[in-house]
């Protein structure tokens, strides 16, 4: 069950930066779209001000290349995405997993508290039938004549036979 913790925990901290990835990528992309914007901006004032070819055709390379670097980046983020989808459900599936062993688990201790009730009621009534057969045993001893007496009996007797013999 622990173990199945540590990896739930393993799990989400994967997740955690699967998530941090996605952000920094994110970010990244905001920021490189921020910057492709700028440019954009800057090409078409340079267009509107400056005629040369030249400088045009650096500047398209240079948009052409940002939105290489977005596609490259859009890849990225689905890519973030998809794993951190994978990571959760795996995480789910384990989680569940671990539900199952834990409800299992009880089953077994709820049986084996059965068991121990059972046992400890059979153990009751064995005790109060011992304390009963002691009780009756006490009963018995005490009607019976102690040792002394039967000695003392039994040579009276042995003289009461000696007697007889002799008349």
């Amino acid at each position: 069950m622990e173990e199945a913790a540590d990896q739930i925990a393993s799990k989400e901290e994967t997740i955690s930066c699967l998530q941090q990835d996605l952000d920094n990528a994110l970010a990244q992309l905001q920021a490189e779209q921020a910057t492709a914007a700028a440019t954009s901006a800057q090409l078409q004032e340079v267009q509107a001000k400056l005629p040369d070819e030249g400088r045009i055709v650096e500047l398209e390379e240079e948009l052409d290349n940002m939105t290489r670097l977005k596609a490259e980046l859009d890849d990225q983020l689905a890519n973030a995405k998809a794993e951190l989808q994978a990571a959760s459900t795996k995480a789910e599936a384990e989680m569940e997993e671990a539900a199952d062993q834990i409800a299992s688990k009880e089953e077994t201790i709820s049986c084996l508290q059965q068991d121990l009730d059972n046992a400890l009621a059979q153990l009751q009534a064995e005790q109060a039938t011992a304390a009963a057969t002691s009780a009756q045993l006490q009963e018995v001893q005490a009607k019976l004549p102690d040792e002394g007496r039967i000695v003392e009996l039994e040579e009276e007797l042995d003289n009461m036979t000696r007697l007889k013999a002799e008349l």
